[in-house]
């Protein structure tokens, strides 16, 4: 990663750290499990289901901050269908160490907490849209696209529920192919941004950390 992308992350750590976009009560979040409502696709196997096939790659996990390549294959070639950038909660609760510490090994995290039996779920920060930039080269190339294209991308915040106990584990920015997922999309699944829980000014700084962060990454995975 280039100096000046470095220390931009850096920065962006450090404020989130004193700023976390996530609220803990010694790491058990203060709402509990939904009964009865079906669960939501994860995202895996939104992949696996639109293009057959589905695999993830970690280009980078620092312990703080994790970013990695949602693919598919095509014609034999991996393609990026979402680029995930995932910055970990500050503490993670003993009753998820054992799940985090096969994300770590390079899980998919919502694979990950089904298979314990987790519940996913998801608080919607922001939907919008990354212009694009030269500077974003990389993971065009990780996309299969030879030109600039415009990038849709969500951020929210995941927590995971078991027997009425939620606890907060990550917030995730994901930046996705324009063939697997538009705004339009994203309205539909996420039925847009929802600003409850929080005060509004502290909401909008968090989104802003988080996509600074998101196109630091882009621009040097």
């Amino acid at each position: 990663m280039k100096s000046s992308h470095c220390l931009l992350v850096v920065l962006i750590l450090a404020a989130l750290a004193i700023s976390p976009c996530w609220s803990n009560d010694n790491g058990q979040a203060a709402q509990s499990a939904s009964k009865g409502t079906a669960r939501p696709l994860l995202n895996s196997e939104r992949i696996k289901q639109k293009f057959g096939s589905y695999g993830i790659d970690v280009l980078k996990d620092d312990g703080a901050v994790r970013i990695s390549s949602l693919y598919s294959l095509q014609q034999g070639q991996k393609v990026t269908r979402t680029l995930a950038v995932v910055v970990y909660a500050p503490s993670i609760p003993a009753p998820i160490q054992q799940e985090h510490q096969a994300i770590i090994a390079g899980g998919s995290i919502g694979e990950v907490f089904a298979r314990s039996g987790w519940l996913v779920k998801k608080e919607n920060l922001y939907i919008g849209e990354i212009s694009a930039s030269a500077d974003f080269d990389e993971i065009y190339a990780l996309m299969g696209e030879s030109g600039e294209v415009d990038l849709a991308v969500n951020i929210y915040k995941l927590a995971v529920c078991k027997e009425g106990t939620c606890f907060a584990y990550a917030t995730i920015s994901e930046v996705h192919h324009p063939d697997y997922l538009g705004l339009s999309d994203l309205g539909e699944i996420y039925g847009g941004p929802k600003a409850a829980g929080e005060p509004r000014a502290k909401k909008e700084r968090d989104v802003q950390l988080a996509l600074d962060l998101t196109l630091a990454a882009l621009a040097a995975p």
